[in-house]
C-alpha cells in the first residue's frame, strides 16, 4: 500500500470514530427521556464540547498520526490515553457548567462511546489482519554485510517492526 491509501485509511478511521461519538449522542439522547437532550441547549452544549474534547485529545496524543498506527497495541493504547483525556475535559467542562445534566445521560454517553471505541479498534485489527494477508504489507529487506551492527538490526527488525521482512543477508 502506498501513502496515499494510508492517509484514505486513516481518514476513514478518524471519520468514523466521529460519527460513532455522534451516534452514541443522539442514541443515548433519544432513549434516556429524563434528559430532554433535543430540547434544552445545555445539551447542545455538551454535544459540541465532548466533540472538541475528543479532536483535542485525539490531536494531543497523536493518534492518527502515528507513523505505526497499523500497530493494534500503541493504537489502542493511545486510544485509551485519548478517551481518558476526553473524560477528564468532559468532567471539568461539567463541573465548571454548573448545569445538572442526568447522570443516568452522562453515565451512558460515557460508557457508550467506550464500548463503540472498543468496537472500532477491533474491526480495525481485523480489517488491518486482512489486509496484511491479502496485500503483504510487508517490506522485503535484505541486509548486506554480516557483523554486529547487522545481527542488531535483524534483531530490531524482528522485535520492532512488524511489516519489515528480513530476506536475507550478503
Amino acid at each position: 500500500m502506498n501513502k496515499l491509501s494510508y492517509v484514505f485509511y486513516r481518514t476513514m478511521l478518524w471519520l468514523w470514530d466521529i460519527i460513532s461519538l455522534n451516534i452514541v449522542l443522539i442514541l443515548v439522547s433519544y432513549y434516556v427521556d429524563r434528559a430532554r437532550a433535543f430540547d434544552q441547549q445545555e445539551y447542545h452544549v455538551f454535544f459540541a464540547v465532548i466533540n472538541l474534547s475528543w479532536m483535542a485529545s485525539v490531536y494531543v496524543t497523536s493518534l492518527y498520526l502515528a507513523k505505526n498506527w497499523l500497530d493494534f497495541e500503541n493504537f489502542f493504547k493511545r486510544t485509551l490515553k485519548s478517551y481518558l483525556i476526553t473524560l477528564l475535559l468532559l468532567f471539568l467542562f461539567i463541573f465548571l457548567y454548573h448545569f445538572q445534566y442526568s447522570r443516568v445521560y452522562i453515565l451512558s454517553v460515557i460508557l457508550g462511546f467506550g464500548i463503540i471505541l472498543t468496537l472500532n479498534r477491533l474491526f480495525f485489527n481485523l480489517l488491518v489482519f486482512s489486509l496484511r494477508s491479502k496485500f503483504r504489507l510487508q517490506k522485503n529487506v535484505v541486509i548486506l554485510g554480516y557483523n554486529d551492527i547487522s545481527k542488531r538490526l535483524l534483531r530490531y527488525f524482528q522485535e520492532e517492526s512488524k511489516f519489515v521482512h528480513v530476506a536475507g543477508f550478503f
